[in-house]
């Protein structure tokens, strides 16, 4: 998790982890600028969908697809009862 806060919050966090069961572990580490480049993690997901997509950097939200013909093999389509 990489959030900027102040000390106060900070001391929060700190005690909220430190007395949860569900929380195993935790290292807090504090940093004079903010990190703000990709994570390693990210750059190899990003670059595992890429080589999936054939390259396309926009993902599947970026493609225009054509929108799905719905096939209406009713024979009472518009009949009352």
């Amino acid at each position: 998790m990489n959030i900027e806060a102040g000390a106060e919050a900070l001391e929060e966090i700190t005690t909220h982890f430190r007395f949860n069961d569900a929380v195993l572990r935790n290292l807090v580490i504090t940093r004079d600028e903010a990190v703000t480049e990709e994570s390693p993690m990210m750059k190899q997901q990003r670059s595992e969908r890429d080589r999936s997509s054939g390259g396309d950097s926009r993902g599947e939200r970026g493609r225009s697809q054509p929108p799905e013909r719905s096939t209406n093999t009713s024979d009472d389509e518009g009949e009352e009862d």
